[in-house]
């Protein structure tokens, strides 16, 4: 892919800059995990795609040497969802660990890993296929062969019982290069419900027969996260793109098996999408559910970069990823969202903070949010983005941010 660019990190720069802000990274106790993470969670899914192996482990240096020891991924990223190069992601973390650790650079212990497994695709709608992704699970391929090249027509597609969740386990860990996972989600729930920027619940879209069998499918995965745990391939486990209902029925299902209960819950959460702040934040602070939002910049709408004047920032949106991927996450680009975001880059230049540091920092300054997931194709941005976890916003400031959508 003619964007992947090989060169050479200038590591002395880098190394400077990560250490202006390393004593100031804060940690903070991870759900019911016992995990100590960063406030910053690393995101992960523009690798592979919009950034080659020699940028992934820049930023996985850089972002260490700041303090941040948590690191998201999934096993279908990167993004835009392909099954060309689907796993790329986890392989690129996958050889940075192995060097690291190898060479005493990093304490695989002292660093935490997330992943994600894919679910039906049903949530996405009607004839979705995601065959591929089961394919994948077969790692590795052999030379040459793409998990789309290997689909066949009695592939199924995924889903979250115990055959799938161990298989999908073990391909993780291997691409990885890791002998446990410390955080295993489900990337999205085995059932209707509204997901990816849907606000309605619609009766007419269900596709199980009625609530038990809701459940029955909710336990198959509840049980098989538990004889992952048991078997030492998974630490804990959360869940993502979820709602109230489902994270409370996981834990009383959880509770019912003798699993863990989830440890998190990965929503989308902005300043433009509060969704999260009602009933779903109510379950996940009575269940201690630690929050740990994607989706803070708007795909980096928020970070103004898309209605910037300069020169120097409208030359970088052509590798941008609502430029380059204009029909990937629409709901992050859409007038009313660019409108809105235009109003919170006039209220951070305010304070003298930039959007970016503005929607991270309001972010943060959620209690349900124990650590927020942040991405970056460049280390300049990731810098930017890491500094937010070092600010603490006013009242005055959050009274602001609320006055821009009537919360007052």
């Amino acid at each position: 892919e003619s964007q992947h660019r090989n060169y050479t990190p200038g590591a002395r720069n880098h190394r400077s800059m990560a250490d202006s802000i390393q004593t100031k990274m804060p940690m903070t106790r991870f759900g019911s995990s016992g995990m100590e993470v960063s406030r910053i969670c690393l995101g992960t899914m523009t690798w592979g795609k919009q950034n080659s192996e020699a940028e992934a482990h820049e930023q996985l240096d850089f972002a260490v040497e700041a303090g941040v020891n948590f690191i998201d991924t999934a096993e279908m990223y990167p993004v835009p969802v392909s099954g060309s190069y689907c796993g790329r992601t986890e392989e690129y973390i996958g050889t940075w660990l192995a060097d690291r650790t190898a060479s005493g650079k990093v304490d695989r212990s002292k660093i935490f890993i997330a992943t994600k497994c894919s679910g039906p695709p049903q949530t996405f709608g009607e004839g979705i296929d995601r065959r591929w992704i089961v394919k994948n699970r077969e790692w590795p391929l052999p030379e040459g062969v793409t998990p789309i090249d290997a689909v066949t027509d009695d592939t199924p597609q995924p889903t979250f019982d115990k055959e799938n969740l161990v298989n999908a386990c073990k391909a993780s860990l291997a691409r990885l290069q890791t002998s446990y996972i410390d955080l295993y989600q489900l990337h999205w729930p085995g059932r209707y419900c509204p997901a990816f920027g849907k606000e309605r619940y619609q009766h007419a879209k269900k596709w199980h027969d009625n609530t038990e069998h809701v459940l029955e499918d909710m336990e198959v995965g509840v049980k098989a996260i538990g004889s992952l745990i048991e078997a030492g391939l998974i630490r804990h486990w959360g869940l993502s793109n979820e709602t109230a209902f489902g994270i409370t029925m996981s834990c009383v299902i959880a509770d019912k098996l003798g699993v863990p209960r989830p440890t998190s819950v990965q929503n989308d959460f902005s300043i433009l999408d509060r969704r999260f702040e009602g009933e779903t934040a109510e379950a996940c602070d009575l269940l201690d559910v630690a929050g740990m939002p994607y989706g803070c910049l708007n795909g980096g709408m928020l970070s103004g970069k898309y209605f910037a004047e300069d020169e120097e920032t409208k030359a970088e949106l052509s590798n941008a990823r609502h430029a380059a991927f204009p029909n990937f996450q629409p709901r992050y680009h859409h007038e009313l969202s660019l409108a809105m975001g235009k109003k919170y880059a006039d209220v951070a230049r305010k304070y003298s903070l930039t959007p970016c540091q503005l929607a991270l920092a309001w972010a943060l300054s959620r209690n349900f949010n124990h650590s927020v997931i942040i991405g970056a194709t460049s280390v300049k941005q990731l810098k930017e983005n890491i500094l937010a976890a070092t600010i603490t916003l006013s009242q005055e400031v959050l009274d602001d941010v609320d006055e821009q959508t009537d919360l007052t």
